[in-house]
């Protein structure tokens, strides 16, 4: 070769082109849209009334050159949907950027995780409250009161969903209690 790099070297350059969020996820979802998008087009979609058992026969029944096609054809939608997957992951997993807008989304998530352990807390403390001296994370064989199962049920699951929340005392923001 001229540029002296192998098929793999190529290839693995690639690849570290592409990225390393260009993954499984991603060619599976093209390869399911590929696949619907061939089977659409074998069932007669596109002139009438689709014929599925057709369309399986023709799926079931590939030839070697119709699959390698397939393949390059899912390769190349992966490629060029994982720019698009990529930005909507980001967005979901909160990278709003500096600006305005991603500044007060941002603030606003904030606010709202605040509003939901002080919530919680809230919760736990008064279930707390409410069952006196029984110690955390103990249910009694016999509570006073049926009704205090609720106020036991209600401490637990809160503390149990404030373990997803960093401790607010702690300087690491680790929780305290082990999970």
């Amino acid at each position: 070769m001229a540029g002296g790099g192998s098929i793999a070297d190529i290839a693995m350059g690639a690849g570290d082109r592409i990225g390393r969020y260009f993954n499984f996820v991603g060619v599976l979802s093209s390869t399911f849209l590929v696949l619907f998008g061939y089977s659409l087009v074998v069932s007669g979609a596109a002139t009438g009334r689709p014929d599925w058992a057709h369309a399986f026969h023709e799926l079931t029944t590939l030839s070697f050159g119709v699959v390698w096609i397939l393949i390059l054809l899912m390769l190349a939608v992966a490629t060029a949907l994982h720019p698009l997957q990529f930005a909507i992951t980001q967005f979901f997993e909160g990278y709003w950027g500096l600006g305005r807008l991603g500044e007060a989304a941002a603030l606003a998530r904030i606010h709202q995780h605040r509003q939901t352990f002080i919530r919680r807390t809230s919760i736990r403390e008064t279930a707390a409250e409410n069952l006196g001296k029984v110690p955390p994370d103990e249910v009694p064989a016999h509570l006073p009161r049926p009704e205090d199962v609720v106020h036991v049920l209600r401490r637990d699951e809160a503390e149990r969903l404030l373990a997803d929340y960093p401790d607010p005392a702690h300087p690491a923001g680790k929780r305290a209690a082990a999970r």
